[in-house]
This record gives structure tokens, C-alpha cells and sequence, in this order.
């Protein structure tokens, strides 16, 4: 009987574990994926409408922004960065 319970307790421990450990694999990973993007010194040179607006829409930092916004960001320094003529 003891051993039962003692192998139900080590598999709980394990699955714990486990869970834990993804969790933890998970947060590192989003992490450094962010910083990654943030230190790549990415400069866009263009935008396709609405799959990036969407898309930077979802960044933690934009998300009190509306897509619209942040197009409308983005194409201002797209326009900064022309030459003019």
C-alpha cells in the first residue's frame, strides 16, 4: 500500500517538475526572442498593410495603440528616411 502512494507521490513530483521547467524553458525563450528583435537594429523599408500592423499591434509595448497608429508611425519614418526631391 505504501508503495503505491509513494509512486503516485514521485509521478506527481516528476509531472511538477516538468511543468515547471517548460514554464520556465517557455519565458527564456519569448524573452530573449524579444530581446533579439529589439537589439537586431531591424529598420523597415517597407510596410505591407495590414499584416504588420497586425502583427506590431501584438508587441507589449503597442498594445495601447491602435494598428492604425502604428502604420501611421511607421510610414512617417519610412517618409523621414527618403530622400527629398
Amino acid at each position: 500500500m505504501y508503495s503505491h502512494i509513494l509512486k503516485s507521490k514521485r509521478f506527481i513530483l516528476i509531472l511538477l517538475c516538468c511543468a515547471i521547467l517548460i514554464f520556465v524553458g517557455v519565458k527564456i525563450f519569448i524573452s530573449k526572442k524579444e530581446w533579439m528583435t529589439q537589439k537586431s537594429g531591424f529598420k523597415r523599408t517597407s510596410i505591407h498593410w495590414p499584416k504588420d500592423c497586425d502583427f506590431i499591434a501584438h508587441i507589449p509595448e503597442e498594445r495601447n495603440k491602435y494598428p492604425e497608429l502604428i502604420c501611421a508611425d511607421a510610414l512617417d519614418q519610412l517618409r523621414a528616411q527618403l530622400p527629398n526631391d
